[in-house]
């Protein structure tokens, strides 16, 4: 079953990936400006994806800073190191018409 979510607005795309040393890698990622401000500040600490790619504990996701507007990259980056990461099929749990209605919340918990 084929999902089309045009409405949603996709604040952070694939960008790419490295070899760190050992199993640990830099998974690198495009981050729209207000979110990049969030992740620099400590404001926020998760961040929710597309499950298009491989990452694991111990991985250091690089955020680099993207214009939408300008279509390019300010320069900016932060690296941080993934602690956890949880894989879920949503689709199992609310269907294509109340994701497309309401889009998804990330919590984050203290």
């Amino acid at each position: 079953m084929a999902v089309q979510v045009q409405e949603m607005r996709l604040d952070w795309i694939a960008f790419g990936k490295e070899n760190i040393g050992g199993d640990e890698m830099i998974v690198e990622k495009k981050c729209w400006p207000e979110l990049f401000e969030r992740v620099l500040n400590g404001e926020k600490k998760a961040d929710i994806r597309i499950a298009d790619f491989n990452i694991k504990a111990g991985d250091v996701l690089m955020f680099k800073e993207y214009n939408p507007k300008t279509k390019t990259f300010t320069g900016r980056k932060i690296e941080k190191k993934v602690s956890r990461v949880n894989k879920v099929d949503i689709l199992k749990m609310h269907s294509a018409k109340e994701l497309r209605k309401n889009g998804l919340l990330l919590i984050e918990l203290d």
